[in-house]
């Protein structure tokens, strides 16, 4: 049986079902790498990209809601 016959139409469209594109941005100049690491990739790093100007940025795709999240800068995790 197919699970989407399961639900509700308020539960098929509901935005918990839905992945955005998320921005995350960083500012760390003298960094090797930074990495991201949330709840919503539990807790495994990945590792962001460098731009010109010193900040590093990564988009992830995140259902609507609250996350948790941590920059790694160099390994070492960084106060937001």
């Amino acid at each position: 049986m197919n699970a989407v016959y399961d639900k509700t139409n308020s539960e098929l469209y509901s935005a918990r079902n839905f992945h955005q594109p998320i921005n995350f941005y960083c500012a760390a100049p003298r960094a090797k790498y930074v990495q991201l690491a949330g709840d919503f990739n539990h807790w495994h790093p990945i590792t962001m990209h460098p731009r010109d100007d010193g900040w590093w940025s990564i988009q992830v795709m995140l259902v609507h809601g609250h996350h948790q999240s941590r920059f790694l800068v160099d390994g070492q995790p960084m106060l937001e």
